[in-house]
């Protein structure tokens, strides 16, 4: 917006399938959201990423019975994620926290309230990584797209795109994430 004075920016935080319909209904123009598919229309680009859990660094993991979680609304991919690794470990859970935003998570984890998945960028001091010999399974991979409406957009969002991509980039070659690079869609 700095650069281009005539630009108004609109930041729109939600559940994938939410900001993903309101795309196609062109009430957005740029997203990054959770896909379950490789190909898809509106796709540019694509990478896996894999949740991690983490707990608070005082908080005792092994005797957790039922595991507390702290997760996102019904409907997101990690919540589905810790669930169904606890399910196939045999490990009862329960949500005891639900937020839509990330720090309200990460404040239940760094407080103790429960443990959750979440990424390397977003572990905050005072978090552990949990992993198979603290009780807690490895989560399944997760696959996040950057959308985009080429033909709505101006040169100043595509320039914000492109922008985008460089970053997404530089953090998957910097291995600032725990990312794989995917295969590029146009």
């Amino acid at each position: 917006m700095r650069r281009n004075r005539g630009v108004t920016l609109e930041i729109h935080c939600d559940l994938s399938p939410v900001i993903l319909a309101e795309l196609d209904r062109d009430e957005l123009d740029i997203v990054i959201a959770m896909t379950t598919v490789e190909r898809t229309r509106l796709l540019s680009r694509a990478w896996v990423e894999r949740p991690i859990w983490a707990a608070a660094h005082g908080l005792s993991v092994r005797k957790l019975n039922p595991v507390p979680l702290a997760a996102h609304p019904e409907g997101c991919a990690y919540r589905e994620r810790m669930i169904q690794a606890l399910r196939a470990a045999g490990r009862p859970w329960r949500i005891v926290y639900s937020d839509p935003g990330i720090m309200g998570l990460q404040n239940a984890v760094l407080n103790g309230i429960g443990v959750s998945a979440l990424t390397g960028p977003t572990l905050l001091d005072g978090m552990r990584v949990l992993g198979q010999e603290d009780g807690f399974p490895q989560l399944e991979e997760i696959r996040v797209g950057l959308f985009y409406n080429h033909p709505r957009l101006s040169e100043a969002g595509l320039h914000l795109v492109s922008h985008l991509v460089a970053k997404l980039d530089e953090a998957v070659a910097g291995g600032l994430h725990d990312f794989r690079k995917a295969p590029v869609h146009y």
